[in-house]
C-alpha cells in the first residue's frame, strides 16, 4: 500500500494539493493501493481533523493527528511492507513521519521553499521558525527527500543523504490546447495565474498596465488567484492610484478551480513572480501554447528555459522593460511564433505520467 500525506488537497487552492491529487488518481487508475490522508474535505481522501480547542488548537494538531493516525490503524492495518509519500512540511506530514517510522515503512519527503535556508530571510517570524523546526524533525524521520527545483535540489543535498529531484508535472489537457492553439489574428489577451501578492509581482503587473493604457494599447488583463491577506491593502492602493488603467480592460477573477477555458483564450503569460520553488503555472502556460514572460529565478528558470528564451528578464529590469517586451511579444509574428514552439518543446518533458512514474520508483526502493 502507498500512503499519500498533504496537509491541502482539492477542492482547496493548493498547488502541492492539485499535484499530490493528480498523483494519487495516476495511483489509482495503474491498479495500485493507494490511500490519501489529509485535512481537506474531499470525498475521495481520509480526512484528519485539526484540533478546535482555541488558542492552543495549533500547538495540539500534531499529537492530535498522531492519535487519530494509530486509531485509524486498526482499520488500515500498515505494517513495514507499506510506504508513504509525505508533501511539504505541515503538522501533520511530521505526526505521519512519526507514525510511519514507528511501524518501519519507507518515508519520502517532497520538498518546497522551506527546503532551502536562503527563504529565512523573507518569512523572519515565529510561524517561519516553527516550519523550519519540523521540517529538520520531518528529514531526520525520511529515508529520502525529493526537491521540486534545482536549487532546492542543491540545498537538500546538505540536509539528506538521499535527495534526488522529481520537478513537478503538467496535465496532458494544457499540452492539448496549445496543439490547437492558432497562431495567426489579433493579440491582445493577458492571463495572470497566482496569489495577487508583492511575492508573485503583481504590483510591477499593475504599473506595466498602467504604461501599455498610458499608450492607449487596446490589451486586456485576466488575473486569477486569491489576494495575499497581508497585501491586500497596500496593492489595490497601488492599484486605484495609478491613473491610466482602463479598469474595463482589467478582470480579476479569484480563485478558479478549472483555468484551462482562460489559457484557451489568452495570447501571453505574464508573472514577474519573485520567488518560487518550481513554479507550475509557467509549465502549464507553456504547454497551453503562450510565450511565457517573467522574472529570471536563477537556477530554476535556467534549468526550465533555453538560453534562446528570452522572456526571461532579469531582476535588475523594471516595469518598463516588461511593457515593451509585452508589446513586441503580442505584435511580432515570427518572435510570438518562436517562443510558442520553445514552450511547448520545454513542456512536453514534465507530462504527468512521467513525473508520477518516478515517484513510484522511488516509494518503492
Amino acid at each position: 500500500m502507498i500512503y499519500l500525506v498533504s496537509a491541502y488537497t482539492p477542492p482547496d487552492y493548493s498547488g502541492a494539493g492539485k499535484r499530490i491529487f493528480g498523483y494519487y488518481q495516476y495511483l489509482r487508475n495503474s491498479g495500485e493501493a493507494v490511500c490519501l490522508l489529509t485535512y481537506s474535505i474531499n470525498k475521495e481522501c481520509i480526512r484528519i481533523n485539526r484540533c478546535k480547542w482555541r488558542f492552543v488548537g495549533k500547538i495540539l494538531d500534531m499529537p492530535y493527528a498522531l492519535l487519530q493516525l494509530f486509531s485509524l490503524n486498526r482499520v488500515l492495518k500498515i505494517d513495514s511492507n507499506d510506504s508513504v509519500l509525505l508533501v511539504a512540511v505541515s503538522f501533520l506530514t511530521n505526526a505521519a513521519a512519526i507514525f510511519f517510522k514507528i511501524k518501519g515503512c519507507r518515508i519520502v519527503t517532497q520538498n518546497t521553499l522551506l527546503g532551502s535556508d536562503e527563504y529565512c530571510h523573507v518569512y523572519n517570524n515565529d510561524a517561519f521558525k516553527i516550519k523550519m523546526l519540523l521540517k529538520r524533525m520531518q528529514y531526520k524521520l525520511s529515508n529520502a527527500v525529493t526537491s521540486v527545483s534545482p536549487d532546492l535540489y542543491e540545498a537538500g543535498k546538505g540536509i539528506h543523504n538521499e535527495c534526488s529531484m522529481i520537478l513537478n508535472p503538467v496535465s496532458i489537457k494544457f499540452l492539448n490546447i496549445g496543439k490547437c492553439r492558432k497562431f495567426k489574428g489579433e493579440r491582445k489577451n493577458v492571463l495572470s495565474v497566482g496569489e495577487v501578492s508583492f511575492r508573485k509581482g503583481y504590483d510591477i503587473i499593475f504599473k506595466t498596465i498602467n504604461e501599455l493604457h498610458k499608450e492607449k494599447c487596446d490589451i486586456n488583463f485576466t488575473i486569477i488567484g486569491p489576494t495575499n491577506k497581508s497585501d491586500r491593502q497596500e496593492l489595490m492602493m497601488l492599484y486605484d492610484s495609478l491613473p491610466n488603467i482602463d479598469k474595463s480592460k482589467v478582470e480579476f477573477l479569484g480563485m478558479i478551480s478549472d483555468v484551462t477555458a482562460y489559457y484557451e483564450e489568452a495570447d501571453v503569460f505574464f508573472l514577474p513572480t519573485r520567488r518560487e520553488g518550481f513554479p507550475n503555472v509557467f509549465l502549464e502556460a507553456m504547454s497551453s501554447g503562450l510565450p511565457v514572460l517573467v522574472r529570471s529565478l536563477g537556477m530554476t528558470t535556467d534549468y526550465l528555459f533555453p538560453h534562446n528564451y528570452s522572456l526571461l528578464i532579469d531582476d535588475s529590469k523594471d516595469y518598463l522593460t516588461y511593457k515593451d517586451y509585452l508589446k513586441k511579444v503580442l505584435d511580432d509574428d515570427c518572435f510570438y511564433t518562436r517562443h510558442v514552439r520553445l514552450g511547448m518543446s520545454i513542456s512536453e518533458q514534465f507530462v504527468e505520467d512521467k513525473i508520477y512514474a518516478q515517484y513510484s520508483d522511488l516509494l518503492k526502493k
